[in-house]
């Protein structure tokens, strides 16, 4: 069979993620129950902004077994499997999500409202992730919707340049896992 995707891609990351326990659209956000795009707020309401940087890491692990050689005595040989994937981010802009990381509070930070900084040892936030990759003209190329964990890499800094952080999603195992390419 010929490959049937052949194209060039500059790539746009658009990142939306909730939380798990999030009420959206009458219904709580489960790993069992995520909301659909209708309304489109569903997610856009959720979006990280302007990523500027995204990695794609996978997951991978091998195992290496003698097999019997055609000349006498063995080879070795590896089996590579993927367990799963990461994205790392990076951004200039935050949100109330990335600063209950940051400060370890209870729950996301809201301008105004006091919280006990390490008021939970809790590093990580599990919630759905949407990841629609856009090519130039705005069309969706590639839609990943998956369970994800989210934590701070490198929380955001201080110097006279804009401060930037880093962040990245791991993909949880999950039935409603989904990956989309465009035609």
């Amino acid at each position: 069979m010929p490959l049937s995707l052949v194209r060039r891609e500059l790539r746009g990351y658009f990142i939306y993620f909730i939380p798990n326990g999030t009420a959206v659209d009458g219904g709580t956000v489960a790993i069992t129950a995520w909301p659909d795009g209708v309304p489109t707020t569903n997610y856009t309401d959720w979006q990280f902004a302007d990523i500027e940087k995204c990695v794609v890491e996978l997951l991978q692990d091998s195992e290496t077994f003698k097999v019997p050689s055609t000349s006498g005595g063995y080879d070795e040989d590896e089996d590579k499997w993927t367990k799963g994937r990461k994205w790392k981010c990076t951004s200039a802009k935050t949100n109330s999500l990335l600063k209950q990381l940051e400060n370890g509070t209870a729950s996301p930070v809201a301008a105004g409202v006091s919280q006990k900084p390490l008021g939970t040892r809790n590093c990580t936030i599990d919630g759905v992730l949407l990841i629609e990759i856009k090519a130039k003209d705005g069309t969706v190329i590639e839609r990943t919707q998956v369970w994800a964990r989210l934590s701070i890499t490198t929380p955001a800094g201080g110097d006279a340049a804009t401060s930037k952080i880093e962040f990245e999603f791991k993909q949880l195992e999950a039935a409603l896992n989904t990956f989309l390419a465009a035609a």
